[in-house]
């Protein structure tokens, strides 16, 4: 996934698009997404989520933004609380844990 829609992405494909550790993130965002927006892609860039969209109110961009921000403290694979590291080839928020099982892969 990771790709822009125009038709915008159901909430299974936005939950797909990352780890489901950011599932509450995503769910959040969903439940509180205007009828008319579209949300047209969902992706992790540089370890956070990033939710882009259609037309919305401001207040709904401003949700987008703190969920996008409370990302960077949340494990993408389990939801725990993460940090971001970048002492792979791409930059990811995870908690020791995980970050220790994908070292070992």
């Amino acid at each position: 996934m990771g790709c822009v829609n125009l038709d915008g992405y159901t909430r299974t494909q936005a939950l797909g698009s990352v780890g489901s550790g950011w599932a509450t993130l995503i769910n959040r965002l969903y439940d509180a997404k205007p009828d008319h927006t579209k949300v047209v892609q969902v992706k992790e860039k540089f370890g956070g989520l990033r939710f882009y969209i259609t037309d919305a109110p401001k207040e709904f961009h401003m949700l987008i933004r703190k969920a996008e921000t409370e990302s960077y403290s949340l494990c993408e694979i389990c939801g725990a609380e993460g940090s971001l590291d970048d002492n792979h080839p791409w930059i990811k928020t995870w908690c020791d844990p995980c970050k220790e099982k994908e070292k070992s892969k």
